[in-house]
Formats: structure tokens, C-alpha cells, sequence
């Protein structure tokens, strides 16, 4: 279960209502959870990292999840518009801008910019840093290689 509380305060009052809720209602304990959260607004930021490479895209996942990021992996631009369009909780989207496929991370970032503009959009590449006039407005761009910390820090600025 992902916490993203930090003050022992607010997680000692979400254990205490979940529980009450588990124990005087007839909800199911996801329910409770999803109830508890939105009580207190916390549900984490999902985050859509579209990555080709299996071995960063896996490391990647795997550091956001630690830092309390729910997370959806895509391999390409086209998978990732699939599962973008199937969910409509994704918060920030995370793409390589250099991938296979039949089109790229840019091309990506424009069609979810043009879907739904209050999506948090972060790039990434190793070949450079693509024109401002060729990235959606609001684009954040980190260049490879890049700590965790600072993709965390831009999530959490959002």
C-alpha cells in the first residue's frame, strides 16, 4: 500500500478512520482505503513512464514506486497512448523522447498536451534538448543522465 504521508499525526488519523470503517461498516477494505484517502486528499500521483529501454524503464518504475508514485509502464509512444486513454487518473506522463515505433516522445507529448493540457509532461533524452517552440507549453525537460531525485522533485512540484 503506497503511503505518501509523511506526519505520523495524519497517518495515525487515517489508520484510525480505515479501521472504524473496516470495523462499523460493511465496505470492503479497498473501499475503506479509497474512502480514507479522499478524505484527506493523498491519493499519490500516477505516473506513465514511457521508456524503450526495458532496463531503465524498470529502474525508473522502481524508484517513483519507492518514493510513493503509483506507476504505468509503457515501451512505446503508441502503448503509452493506450494506456493514457484507458485511465484518466494519470497525472504525469514520463517519456523518452527518442523511441521506436510509429511515432516518438515529442510527438507523444503533443497529442496528450492536446487531450488534456493539465497533465504534467516531462521529457527526457540523451541527444539533446529539443526547441522550445517544438515542445507543448509547460513541458519540463530533464537531460539523461539524471538522478531520481530531480524527477521526483519535478513530480512533486506539480
Amino acid at each position: 500500500m503506497i503511503n505518501p504521508v509523511k506526519s505520523k499525526w495524519k497517518r495515525s488519523i487515517i489508520f484510525k478512520q480505515f479501521s472504524e470503517n473496516i470495523h462499523f461498516g460493511t465496505n470492503s477494505p479497498r473501499a475503506c482505503f479509497e474512502w480514507t484517502m479522499s478524505q484527506f486528499n493523498l491519493h499519490p500521483a500516477l505516473v506513465l513512464i514511457v521508456e524503450d529501454e526495458v532496463l531503465v524503464r524498470t529502474c525508473i518504475a522502481a524508484e517513483l514506486e519507492e518514493a510513493g508514485f503509483a506507476v504505468i509502464e509503457a515501451a512505446n509512444a503508441v502503448d503509452a497512448m493506450h494506456e493514457f486513454e484507458a485511465d484518466d487518473r494519470v497525472t504525469t506522463v514520463f517519456t523518452d523522447i527518442n523511441m521506436p515505433g510509429a511515432f516518438d516522445g515529442l510527438s507523444l507529448a503533443h497529442k496528450i498536451f492536446k487531450l488534456r493540457p493539465t497533465v504534467q509532461l516531462i521529457l527526457t533524452s540523451g541527444r539533446g534538448k529539443p526547441l522550445v517552440s517544438e515542445m507543448p507549453a509547460g513541458v519540463h525537460f530533464l537531460p539523461k543522465p539524471y538522478e531520481y531525485r530531480s524527477l521526483t522533485a519535478l513530480i512533486h512540484a506539480a
